[in-house]
């Protein structure tokens, strides 16, 4: 079981991503001495920076059976110390897809430990563009920078980029930089098509075929440039590859077994789970994760398994007495390649994430459709999975941007599947302002929707980020009870970052009744309404509540401040004006009175008597059937009118501010 889970790891994303800077290498920049009387600038130190390949092809065997991967990082090992405490060393990579290299760590000084730990989680995958991992690791050079890139590679750029034209550029941008390259198992005209990258920069090309060639190459190398210090190392001609070992008939019993995808294709250079089971005592004899398996054995009948993700195929093989026993599996699956073409964003630690769903015809609902079940998922810009035949649904996710596509796989077959992710970051904040009164809501336009938007994100984190779709947003900030709204527009690779809050006023409203603290039978209500062309909180002509003694937030302009004692008491007016980035305070007071009804009913039936109490414009102010209450109105001159049946009773009232009056209008 533990076997069957790395596997799935090893065969998950590793995250990797980066870009190679627009323009390829005639874009580095160039040291310009300046005039006479400027001064020079000190050299920059010289660094050493490794650049590992990153495409599948790496998990294949170099000559002995170990994968060229591991092979690599066992002659750094090796050979790294001896520069390590003389030189900065950074490590840059390229792969998966084409547009994917990064410089994994940027050159510093330290122990071989900041190369080699990070090697030991690198999972090569997809495409090698050798031409953008040059570049990455060409831009950590300052102008002026003497130094050397030690190139490990496994073949030719696949990407389309010409090796040699960026090897002119890099000589005529960083005459200084000597460029190495470390060939595995290139043929011979592959490699003399690669040696252009040395002979440009002054570098040395060695092509290597087995472990021991490896890593006495990485130490000649490392002694070189120790010795050598900053001067490029002369080129001599390009070491023509090591053939690789013939299995030796006569030898001690081995196991070598590779799989394909189908019968007759090439085998798979991507790690598989590989266990070797005595197939008479049931015994494991060997496990490994790599892209093919080649072990001693014993003679003996053996079972050979290989597993990757949902793929598991076996064999059974007889192991000979001497020699080399080779086995062949067929996996009976396609291998699909997806990349996203998503640019790596400033402050983003994730990256994009890759889903993979299987589809399957079913009926929901009595209607037949297709049903998606989850069947895979990693991390990355690109990434690569073996899949039994079948259709699926390839989902790419990137923040709230999304992309996807149906693809169908079938056995023997390899897809490249784009997934394009054109994402930018948006960054909010408020400045000025608690953060706890702070809203932020995203919208995008949708003529589907009544309102004509859709909204896609909210949050109330003080300061949030989103990584977006390329495209036009509607963003709304609600600080404090105010709304702010602005379009804002999201580009590829771009971090977009916008304020709020510092063209907002600060208003703080506090009342009185009749000069005195409101008491709590009769709440105080307070509502803004701009006038005079004041922006109306964002086009809402009705303005709006707010509470009493708390500060809000508004818009610069004139407002016209309205205080009233209960949903229909009695009123006060007030027009103010608040300016950009105001504190302003206010009082307003409520002129009030108060009548307290008290009384029997008309008749027996307590329901029977229906009052009301109109002012002097003969505008009814209230209206009840209670045998008490008490009325809050404003000062002046009222009728109370009071009926049941036909008896009907009238009572003329007039009220000052602050004055209470007791009518009893039903009393007998």
């Amino acid at each position: 079981m533990q076997l069957r889970r790395s596997a799935r790891r090893s065969l998950a994303a590793f995250p990797r991503s980066g870009a190679a800077f627009a323009g390829g290498l005639l874009l580095l920049p160039t040291f310009i001495a300046g005039g006479a009387a400027a001064e020079t600038p000190p050299p920059a130190p010289s660094q050493v920076v490794v650049v590992l390949d990153g495409s599948g092809s790496m998990w294949g065997g170099l000559g002995d059976g170990a994968s060229k991967l591991a092979t690599v990082r066992a002659s750094l090992e090796k050979g790294l110390p001896q520069l390590a405490g003389r030189f900065p060393i950074g490590l840059a990579t390229f792969g998966p897809g084409c547009r994917s290299s990064e410089m994994i760590v940027p050159p510093g000084h330290g122990s071989a430990d900041r190369i080699l730990l990070p090697l030991q989680r690198f999972n090569p995958r997809g495409k090698g563009p050798l031409v953008a991992g040059l570049e990455t690791a060409a831009q950590s050079f300052a102008a002026g920078t003497k130094g050397h890139i030690i190139l490990f590679h496994d073949g030719l750029d696949n990407c389309g980029q010409n090796a040699c034209a960026a090897a002119e550029a890099l000589k005529k941008s960083h005459p200084g930089v000597a460029v190495h390259t470390v060939s595995l198992a290139l043929e011979a005209a592959e490699q003399q098509a690669i040696a252009c990258l040395a002979r440009a920069t002054g570098g040395r090309a060695v092509a290597v075929a087995d472990t021991a060639r490896l890593e006495a190459a990485v130490t000649e190398l490392a002694a070189l440039i120790a010795g050598k210090g900053v001067d490029p190392i002369a080129a001599p001609a390009p070491v023509a590859p090591t053939p690789a070992p013939a299995p030796n008939p006569q030898g001690p019993p081995r196991l070598a077994a590779s799989a394909r995808l189908a019968a007759g294709t090439p085998p798979v250079t991507m790690p598989l789970a590989w266990r070797v089971v005595d197939v008479e005592s049931g015994t494991v004899v060997s496990e490994t994760v790599a892209a093919s398996l080649s072990v001693p054995a014993k003679p003996g009948r053996v079972r050979v398994e290989a597993v990757a993700g949902k793929i598991a195929v076996q064999q059974e093989v007889e192991i000979a007495a001497t020699g080399t026993t080779t086995a062949s599996l067929v996996l009976g699956a396609g291998l699909a390649r997806f990349e996203t073409g998503a640019r790596k964003l400033a402050n983003e630690a994730d990256e994009p994430l890759i889903r993979l769903d299987r589809l399957a015809e079913g009926r929901r609902g009595g209607e037949r459709q297709g049903i998606a079940t989850p069947l895979w998922i990693a991390r990355g810009t690109a990434a690569e999975a073996l899949l039994p035949p079948g259709s699926y649904r390839a989902v790419a996710e990137f923040g709230l941007a999304r992309a996807e596509t149906d693809i169908t796989v079938t056995a023997g077959s390899e897809t490249s599947v784009a997934l394009p992710l054109e994402a930018g970051r948006l960054e909010l904040s408020t400045s000025g302002w608690p953060t706890d009164q702070v809203v932020y809501t995203l919208a995008v336009n949708d003529p589907s929707r009544p309102s004509g938007q859709r909204v896609i994100a909210r949050t109330a984190h003080p300061n949030p980020a989103f990584v977006l779709s390329t495209g036009s947003y509607l963003v709304t900030a609600s600080i404090g009870g105010a709304e702010l709204r602005r379009v804002l527009a999201v580009r590829q690779g771009e971090v977009t970052r916008e304020g709020f809050a510092s063209e907002l006023g600060r208003l703080t409203i506090s009342t009185t009744v009749n000069t005195r603290k409101p008491d709590g039978d009769h709440p105080v209500m307070l509502s803004l309404k701009p006038v005079g062309g004041a922006p109306g909180f964002q086009g809402d002509p009705y303005g709006r509540t707010v509470p009493p003694g708390r500060t809000i937030a508004v818009e610069p302009g004139r407002y016209r401040l309205t205080a009233r004692l209960g949903p229909a008491g009695p009123a006060a007016e007030r027009d103010i004006e608040v300016a950009a980035g105001q504190e302003a305070s206010f009082l307003i007071d409520i002129p009030a009175a108060e009548l307290q009804i008290t009384g029997a009913p008309m008749s027996g039936d307590v329901s029977a008597a229906l009052c009301e109490l109109r002012n002097a414009a003969n505008v009814r102010v209230w209206r009840g059937i209670e045998t008490t209450a008490r009325v809050a109105v404003s000062p002046g001159r009222y009728t109370l009118r009071c009926g049941s049946g036909v008896l009907r009773r009238e009572a003329a009232v007039a009220l000052a501010a602050g004055e209470r009056k007791t009518v009893s209008p039903t009393a007998p």
